[in-house]
């Protein structure tokens, strides 16, 4: 009835195609909503084997696949076949089996999360969500499209809904239980496993049937996984039957991170459920990383092995290496990330290898001298100072950047002061270790120390050895975090020393492009500059 007729859909266009496409609304969502809204009934004629019900007479029990060529003959036969051909386009099929598959309407249990919407959007504006953009971007678009949650699946395995039904329509009843201690209330037994088969088998009379045949019996659906997931907050604690103020402390959570689709996933779900339950959001900080592909710009994928083995890494570059690979990339900005040889040992050659040749260094001449350096960082020569000047820039930094969940920006300061660290304060140092000097030793000792405990939380290992080493204390990681306030600020002698860090900079690359080695003395060299005055004093550096 009603089912002839000609709609129109914004989803059809002339340009592809005829421009007329046919409905199925039990095979299709925008069939389904087009049809709805038109009067037109849906009625589904495929079981849940594939197969064709009663709907469909002639072809009752074959199988959708097994059943184009009939169907054409039919036609054919019938003379209502105008033409017939192949042609090739996607279709779905199962990730695991690879066959191929139908998209049909099932019956469901939803959550209502349309009435929820508006709230979640007042809710997700209390989360920190790193990058920023995710709040009113991805997830914050994703409320504002929710549709009501399909909670249910039709399958064994998983958690089951406990609902149980009457069997006789004619004797209507719902039970939804909560608790073990309720099925046993009813049910008059205590389960010890809550999964199919066995709770299947909890069934008692209906107790709104006054004949007494009809039956309570579970439904046949189990809960989405993500359900669960959802839950773990509170289930993780079995809450609310124990540990309930220990929950009303610890939600909600501080900080989730996770890969940026569970936006659509854990995320969601999470937030779903928590505004439901408790209207407060199920998390206070959430980082929504990138996606890691592989060397060649796939997916990552053990049968294709497109990413360099882990245990070759931590072999030859150690487990540091990795760890600041993944942390100093833009993965954490929502960016994605190649996993390559050459990015993990770029992070050895920048990072790592200056901050343990600088240790080496130190502890080399500092020997040489016999000399036990102290944490001092009152020295007078310019260069000290500016280093320590430069120090406090980047305690500063780093942690305005780990307090905002930053990592790639905190390794980009890290890693810039470990060039200047190593080519610019050693490299023009290296004549006052040589000759002893106490407040060269004492200044890179110290800083050296505040390095290791700033850096510790990117590079947890290499810290260790280094702190422990310079220091002999029992480990990096129980101290306390530096205070930049502690450090002398020096604003004009910063700003001055970067200027001619940039002069030297640019002089090398002259250097290069006209082939004149580093160590060959230069006549004169000009340098063009606003303020002259303030890098004459540093004449010598450049020299």
């Amino acid at each position: 009835k009603n089912a002839w007729q000609v709609i129109v859909g914004d989803y059809v266009a002339d340009n592809e195609g005829t421009g007329i496409v046919h409905q199925s609304p039990a095979y299709g969502e925008d069939d389904q909503k087009l049809c709805e809204a038109a009067g037109i009934p849906v009625y589904v004629s495929v079981n849940e084997r594939g197969e064709y019900n009663s709907i469909i007479t002639d072809f009752v029990g074959q199988h959708v696949f097994d059943a184009n060529k009939p169907i054409t003959q039919k036609l054919k036969d019938m003379g209502r076949l105008l033409k017939q051909a192949s042609y090739d386009h996607p279709y779905p099929h199962c990730y695991r089996c690879k066959n191929p598959l139908i998209y049909k309407a099932v019956s469901s249990w939803f959550v209502e999360t349309t009435k929820l919407k508006d709230r979640m959007l007042e809710l997700n504006q209390e989360i920190n969500w790193v990058p920023e953009h995710t709040k009113d971007g991805s997830f914050g678009k994703w409320l504002e499209n929710v549709r009501d949650w399909a909670i249910s699946r039709n399958r064994f395995w998983g958690a089951p809904i406990p609902v149980w039904k009457s069997t006789d329509p004619n004797y209507p009843r719902i039970d939804v239980y909560g608790s073990l201690d309720e099925l046993e209330r009813d049910f008059g037994v205590r389960i010890a496993d809550f999964h199919r088969p066995t709770i299947d088998q909890l069934t008692r009379v209906n107790p709104d049937d006054p004949t007494g045949q009809s039956m309570m019996v579970r439904v046949p659906e189990v809960l989405d996984c993500w359900f669960e997931s959802g839950s773990m907050p509170f289930a993780q604690v079995h809450y609310p039957f124990e540990n309930s103020d220990w929950f009303d402390t610890h939600s909600p959570g501080d900080y989730i991170v996770e890969y940026s689709g569970q936006t659509r996933g854990w995320f969601y779900t999470l937030h779903v459920l928590s505004t439901a339950l408790f209207d407060r959001p199920a998390f206070k900080t959430a980082v929504s990383h990138g996606i890691v592909l592989g060397s060649d710009g796939q997916k990552m994928s053990k049968s294709l092995r497109n990413y360099p083995d882990v245990n070759e890494v931590f072999d030859r570059d150690g487990s540091d290496a990795m760890r600041w690979f993944l942390l100093s990339s833009p993965i954490l900005r929502g960016g994605t990330m190649s996993v390559t040889e050459q990015g993990i040992r770029e992070g050895v050659r920048q990072v790592l290898l200056p901050m343990w040749n600088t240790y080496y260094f130190f502890t080399l001449y500092a020997n040489a001298s016999n000399y036990e350096a102290k944490f001092n960082l009152e020295s007078t020569d310019v260069l000290d100072r500016y280093l320590v000047a430069k120090t406090r820039e980047m305690i500063a930094g780093v942690s305005a950047d780990l307090n905002a969940f930053d990592t790639f920006g905190a390794a980009a300061r890290l890693r810039d002061f470990a060039d200047i660290l190593t080519n610019w304060y050693v490299r023009r140092s290296r004549a006052r270790f040589w000759d002893g000097d106490a407040q060269a030793f004492d200044t890179l000792y110290s800083v050296l120390e505040l390095l290791t405990r700033v850096a510790a939380p990117l590079l947890p290992l290499v810290t260790e050895e280094v702190f422990q080493g310079l220091t002999g204390g029992r480990s990096v990681h129980l101290t306390e975090w530096p205070d930049h306030e502690a450090l002398t600020r020096d604003d004009r002698l910063v700003e001055a020393m970067d200027q001619v860090r940039i002069v030297s900079s640019v002089a090398n690359g002259l250097r290069k492009v006209n082939g004149l080695r580093v160590r060959l003395p230069l006549q004169n060299l000009t340098v063009v500059t606003k303020n002259a005055d303030a890098l004459s004093e540093f004449v010598d550096i450049i020299a």
